[in-house]
This record gives C-alpha cells, sequence and structure tokens, in this order.
C-alpha cells in the first residue's frame, strides 16, 4: 500500500467532546471502530483563524491511520479522534 501524506491541521474531535461535553458531541468509541471503507467521515481542518469542516471518503486502514480520499481526489491519512461525524456507506 503507498504512503500518504498526513492531512495537516485536523482538529482533534475527542479532546473537544472532552473539553465541551454539554456543547460539542463526537462519535463514540465504539462507533471509530466501526469504520469501514465507503464509509463517510467529517473533519475540521484549521489554519489561523480560519477553518472549514469537510466529508472525506474511508478508503482503508493502515495502523492507527485511516486512508480517506477528498472531493478533490487527494488521498490522506487521518486518525478516528479527528472524525467530527460519520456517514455510515449503509445509510448512503
Amino acid at each position: 500500500m503507498a504512503t500518504y501524506p498526513i492531512m495537516r491541521g485536523l482538529t482533534d474531535a475527542q479532546q473537544m467532546h472532552l473539553d465541551h461535553p454539554d456543547t460539542f458531541e463526537a462519535p463514540s468509541a465504539h462507533e471509530l471502530a466501526t469504520i469501514m471503507p465507503g464509509d463517510m467521515i467529517k473533519v475540521c481542518q484549521s489554519r489561523g483563524q480560519w477553518s472549514e469542516r469537510v466529508w472525506v471518503e474511508v478508503k482503508g486502514a493502515s495502523g492507527k491511520y485511516l486512508i480517506v480520499m477528498t472531493e478533490q481526489g487527494g488521498f490522506y491519512r487521518v486518525e478516528g479522534r479527528h472524525a467530527y461525524s460519520i456517514w455510515k456507506q449503509k445509510d448512503l
């Protein structure tokens, strides 16, 4: 399997939930463990004061990383802790 770059500047959704449990929800450990190829996950990429939440498609896994594809066709590695939301393939 090719080595893909790590998607930089991602917000840790799990830490956000720990810091703000009453106002910020994040997927549970069980939900993160059930992510499969074809599922979509929402991540938040930040640079300075700019941030954007985007959906990426999960293509596979490599160790602690999920291999994802952006809407523009780029492949990257992200950790499950960066997932804000999960949209299961079966729900599509």
